[in-house]
């Protein structure tokens, strides 16, 4: 160990009025601006790069050594310790790199700096300078007895990996905001800090925050926000297995903490009663058809909720949905694509808890007296003063998915739903969140296996999950045979016999223009006999 260096760790908190594990991370970006003094006292802070200059904080941490040729000493007076890696960062023109500025390690360690950089030569003889092996270092050049940090994006992911590898239990954040903005404070510095490499926004950090989050159980999200967010997901019974996919969904792309509950359950829970309207025409469509009425009443009337059904896959950072700028509406849904000619979705939605003072009892009362029809409750939201569709239509593709775009998945063609039916378009997509999950041991097998057996899901999942493979289409078509011949879905089981003719056609027609995209002229032949023989047993059960 260098003399003096001292490994970065949390006893440096030791003592304080803030707990050891919580901390909060301030960097440059516009939600800076809402950092009080008041946060130091509450909080262990660690601000990093120009974000230390001029505030109170117990560490001040930067990847780039040019950071402190840039802040003088006396910005960091009131800042206790400073924290850099041994082989820091230095500014590289680098030719193949595109014109763009390239941060990488140089050629120098923290004690070579500590010679030609006064502010790090003070903090070092009075003990108050820590560092700690960053992974873009060479091995060789790693200092024995310093903690080894991963880090691929901005400063901000690496503040929170040091931080959840070292025990913090919670890591708020102001000023770590994505976009491309920083703070007003940090304008003059903006075009020769902001970017300067070929990353082009802030938000590639947060898929890295995510599973750092993820791997170490760690608390996180913005200061200025409540967390956890709290997602009410509306559900029945025999959709257990989609919900825990869409759960596990959820946590994977999360950089903020997140609470997903069973509707139902949380309701049961808190010994909250949802009455049924008396009128059958009235009642709901599903069992929590009328029960998301109560989630502001479940939140105590406090911060934000989502609302989203089962039959979902999201793909990208709940941050997005949890931050986005409600203005003053009370709630706000997804848009619909223009000239899709559908009536306004109500399957993804932001409530403000705090301005929406949703009754359910005051609703049904009203439908009952005859003041509200279902369509006005149900369609047209006439029990919210002030909404809008305005979340983007990405976050509820209907049976649409777009790589690089999509946000969450819409499964609502019931009798094509990815773990009903091996041939849905998005069947493997669905199937590879579910695969993962089962590897990383968010959803068991044993709780497929159940599912299959309560006649829940399709026979095929378990195949799926034996050889690790993502299409089903790819299992032998005698492995898929139970689910074209056997398995008939919770949704059908019950249906008259119209219902279940109509699925039978659906799955038939689904079957062949597989086979005959893929060009399978005995297999179509084959499904021309099937479906007159389905016709025949759905007609006659």
């Amino acid at each position: 160990m260098s003399k003096d260096i001292r490994p970065f760790d949390l006893s440096i908190a030791a003592g304080r009025g803030a707990a050891a594990g919580h901390w909060l991370v301030v960097g440059k970006g516009p939600s800076s601006s809402k950092f009080e003094p008041s946060l130091a006292r509450s909080h262990n802070v660690f601000a990093l790069n120009h974000a230390m200059g001029g505030i109170e904080a117990l560490v001040g941490h930067a990847i780039d050594v040019e950071v402190f040729e840039h802040l003088s000493p006396d910005a960091l007076e009131r800042v206790e310790y400073l924290c850099v890696p041994w082989i820091p960062h230095v500014r590289q023109h680098r030719p193949l790199y595109g014109g763009k500025v390239f941060f990488g390690p140089g050629t120098q360690t923290l004690a070579d700096y500590c010679d030609t950089i006064p502010v790090l030569r003070s903090y070092r003889s009075q003990g108050r300078l820590l560092s700690y092996n960053f992974c873009s270092a060479a091995p060789s050049r790693r200092l024995p007895g310093l903690p080894y940090v991963t880090g691929y994006s901005f400063s901000a992911a690496v503040a929170l990996r040091l931080l959840a590898q070292s025990g913090a239990t919670e890591v708020r954040t102001l000023g770590v905001d994505g976009g491309n903005a920083y703070a007003s404070a940090f304008g003059a510095i903006a075009a020769k800090t902001k970017l300067q490499t070929a990353q082009t926004s802030f938000d590639e950090q947060f898929k890295e925050m995510a599973a750092t989050m993820k791997e170490f159980n760690t608390v996180s999200g913005p200061m200025d926000a409540g967390i956890p967010a709290r997602v009410f997901v509306g559900c029945m019974p025999e959709q257990d297995l989609a919900y825990r996919v869409l759960e596990y969904s959820i946590h994977r792309h999360s950089s903020v903490s997140v609470r997903v509950e069973r509707l139902h359950d949380a309701i049961e829970q808190s010994g909250f009663e949802v009455p049924v309207p008396r009128d059958p025409r009235n009642q709901g469509r599903t069992p929590f058809s009328f029960q998301r009425f109560a989630i502001p009443a479940l939140c105590n009337h406090e911060g934000r909720a989502v609302y989203v059904d089962s039959d979902m896959l999201v793909l990208r950072d709940l941050r997005s949905l949890w931050m986005f700028d409600m203005h003053d509406h009370q709630m706000v849904s997804a848009a619909q694509p223009a000239g899709s000619g559908r009536r306004p979705q109500f399957s993804v939605m932001l409530i403000d808890c705090d301005r929406l003072r949703w009754n359910v009892r005051d609703v049904v009362s009203k439908l009952d007296a005859g003041e509200l029809s279902y369509e006005q409750v149900m369609y047209d939201m006439a029990t919210v003063q002030r909404w809008a569709a305005d979340l983007p239509e990405t976050w509820n593709s209907l049976e649409h998915y777009e790589p690089e775009s999509t946000c969450l998945v819409h499964f609502t063609d019931m009798d094509g739903q990815p773990w009903l039916n091996p041939l849905h378009p998005h069947s493997a997509l669905w199937s590879r969140y579910l695969l993962d999950a089962v590897r990383e041991g968010a959803i068991s097998r044993t709780l497929v296996e159940e599912e299959v057996k309560r006649g829940h899901v399709r026979p095929s999942l378990l195949a799926q999950l034996d050889q690790d493979e993502e299409d089903a289409l790819r299992l032998p078509f005698a492995t898929l045979r139970r689910d074209l011949t056997e398995f008939f879905p919770p949704h059908r089981r019950q249906g008259r016999r119209l219902s279940r003719i109509k699925h039978e056609l659906y799955r038939t027609r689904a079957l062949v223009s597989h086979v005959v995209g893929k060009g399978l002229v005995q297999p179509t032949v084959r499904a021309a006999r099937r479906f007159a023989s389905s016709l025949i047993s759905a007609a006659t059960r």
